[in-house]
């Protein structure tokens, strides 16, 4: 899995990971930060590293052409995550309606190259929970 993504820095906890994506607008810096919600639940945040304010901007549409790269780098991001804290449960939501739909579309259609160790529930239109592996 990790061959199919970008290489990774992180600190020391495995709480924050950047990388950049490399397509057809440049070269993004990106980040994945896991916010803790409470001492064993956490949210996977990410999007592009604004050099200029030092923010993550979970809003802005990157359009640089490596969707699934940079989906398997925050996926391999997991696995750190998970040998630093293994009783973690990780939440994974857009940070809008439409994103959330893009995820649980790109989880779907990629679940074949994630290992069966992840298990991924994704919400439906019902608020009920499907289980995808």
């Amino acid at each position: 899995m990790e061959a199919g993504g970008y290489n990774l820095s992180s600190d020391n906890s495995k709480i924050v990971f950047s990388f950049f994506s490399i397509g057809k607008r440049g070269i993004i810096p990106k980040v994945v930060i896991y916010e803790p919600i409470d001492e064993m639940v956490f949210n996977l945040a990410f999007g592009d590293f604004n050099i200029e304010t030092e923010t993550l901007d979970d809003l802005v549409v990157s359009n640089n052409g490596d969707t699934r790269k940079v989906l398997l780098t925050v996926i391999n991001t997991l696995y750190y995550f998970f040998e630093k804290h293994p009783k973690a449960l990780v939440l994974l939501k857009g940070s809008t309606e439409v994103r959330t739909k893009l995820y649980q579309r790109i989880i779907k259609t990629y679940k074949s190259e994630f290992p069966p160790l992840l298990v991924f529930f994704l919400p439906t239109n019902q608020s009920n929970i499907i289980q995808i592996n």
